[in-house]
């Protein structure tokens, strides 16, 4: 009698290595066309995002011909701590770098405040009242405020809230 219903000569392969195992995870998800757009996309994006604010941080430390930083060191080239040093400590420090960083910060606030505050009464608005045009409101901030045919329209899973 033959051993798993094959052939006399079958060998039967221990688990195959991790490696294979992800390298056939890849290429499943890679043969859909749309999982191969998104990866290319994300890969652009990525690289022109961060190549300049790489090339930015690089120049920061570089000394330029005729700049504040040549004179300043006597360097015509090569790389200096001088553009840092002049910002943390210089005598425009305030101008260039307490003034804005205190601008940014109460911008981040205030942004966050008045989007929480906005965004928690329209949560309560939709939820907790029967305010006309709720469907409508709804649709344009991508809520859903109810399942009334008991399935969900992105995912056809059966929803908990009972129709109204």
């Amino acid at each position: 009698m033959r051993p798993f219903g094959g052939a006399m000569n079958q060998v039967i392969s221990p688990n195959p290595s991790p490696l294979k195992v992800g390298i056939n995870r890849l290429r499943t998800y890679l043969s859909k066309p749309h999982h191969l757009i998104l990866l290319i996309l994300g890969i652009v994006l990525s690289i022109s995002t961060i190549a300049p604010i790489v090339s930015i941080f690089l120049d920061t430390f570089r000394v330029h011909v005729g700049s504040v930083d040549s004179i300043n060191t006597g360097k015509m080239s090569g790389y200096t701590f001088y553009n840092w040093k002049d910002l943390f400590t210089g005598v425009l420090r305030n101008v260039n770098f307490y003034v804005p960083l205190k601008n940014t910060l109460l911008l981040a606030f205030f942004t966050c405040l008045g989007s929480i505050l906005y965004g928690g009464v329209f949560a309560y608005l939709m939820t907790r009242t029967n305010m006309k045009y709720k469907k409508y409101l709804g649709a344009i901030f991508l809520f859903r405020t109810s399942c009334r045919s008991g399935r969900w329209p992105s995912c056809g899973k059966t929803c908990s809230t009972a129709p109204r």
